[in-house]
């Protein structure tokens, strides 16, 4: 028994690497090929908002989405044949970073082939119901394996020690924003960039309530994202802005809704002008500058109420006397809101 085991331990972890498939050039190609998968994702979303969907499972937006998923996994599985067809153990034959990405590749065929189950028998969903529905939720999860490859290959090979640049970032960095976009897009129910609760002419308490949750949700899982990377690597300049303006942009191709993204962008130049000047004094942990870094995370907030206004008809200085929660009645604030103000 011990002697199969470690003939079969022989065979998963033994051979050369050096000519393996992997590294830079691997991550950029992987890379690329995620874009085309999340940009699938949401021209799938644009068309189900836009009605260009009837009650079948294989439409042409289906087909982008899939076909992306499909490059993909034949990318990942080809390059691993090939490197253990050059000697590499069936575990380093896998491109070093890439070892979820595998996982994930068959358990979204699975989840795929569940979803077409799933609406064979129980319809299609409307509302809010796609994106919570457990095929959705598997697929987004196997997704997410699959797209952080890049991001966790540039996570092993750099860090703060080595010199970085958008040349050998670019390619994890852009991994990371595609994770973000997919968690952003199953969130679009909390989503200030698509649903503007609070830049609606008919300001409610209630429309109130799910906005600011919506900025508290996507503020969270930004600056998880954001800070993620900027514990690891000393960040390009622009990188926080090419993340959160690229990102609004998506979420407003959902309902054509793009008023707030010049706001990002402008809420993103700031952070990263706020991200150079804590990296110059020793990194967004320093503690040269106290407390400075926790201004970072509140910033994003800011990004849908700067050009809210310009969804009013009323001027700015009337919309901003109308429907700026300060100026309220506290009888009409949301619950809690003059506890906050204090």
């Amino acid at each position: 028994m011990a002697s199969l085991f470690s003939q079969g331990k022989h065979i998963f972890m033994t051979g050369n690497k050096a000519d393996a498939i992997g590294g830079i050039g691997f991550d950029r190609l992987m890379v690329a090929l995620g874009c085309w998968f999340i940009g699938g994702l949401y021209i799938d979303g644009w068309a189900h908002g836009h009605g260009f969907v009837d009650n079948t499972f294989f439409t042409p937006w289906h087909a982008i989405l899939y076909s992306g998923y499909f490059a993909n996994a034949a990318a990942l599985i080809a390059t691993t044949f090939i490197n253990h067809r050059r000697g590499a153990g069936w575990l380093q034959a896998i491109p070093n970073g890439y070892e979820l990405a595998l996982f994930g590749a068959p358990l979204f065929t699975v989840a795929g082939v569940g979803d077409l189950i799933w609406h064979t028998l129980f319809g299609f969903e409307v509302g809010i119901a796609p994106l919570l529905s457990p095929p959705h939720l598997i697929l987004a999860f196997s997704g997410l394996l699959m797209i952080s490859g890049p991001f966790q290959a540039v996570w092993r090979r750099a860090d703060r020690r080595t010199t970085q640049s958008w040349s050998t970032l670019l390619p994890g960095l852009i991994s990371l924003f595609l994770i973000l976009s997919i968690l952003s897009f199953f969130t679009e129910f909390a989503q200030p960039f698509s649903l503007r609760y609070l830049a609606i002419k008919n300001y409610t308490n209630q429309n109130g309530s799910l906005g600011a949750a919506g900025i508290i949700i996507q503020a969270g899982l930004l600056m998880g994202t954001i800070l993620l990377a900027a514990r690891r690597w000393r960040l390009p300049g622009g990188t926080i802005t090419l993340i959160l303006g690229v990102n609004a942009l998506l979420m407003a191709v959902l309902d054509d809704g793009y008023m707030l993204v010049p706001a990002a962008v402008v809420v993103g130049v700031v952070a990263d002008q706020m991200a150079a000047i804590h990296q110059a004094v020793g990194g967004l942990e320093s503690v040269c500058i106290p407390g400075s870094a926790h201004l970072l995370p509140g910033l994003l907030p800011l990004a849908p109420a700067l050009l809210s206004k310009h969804h009013m008809d009323a001027a700015p200085l009337a919309w901003l006397h109308n429907r700026s929660v300060c100026c309220r009645p506290a009888a009409e604030l949301p619950a809690g809101a003059s506890t906050i103000s204090y």
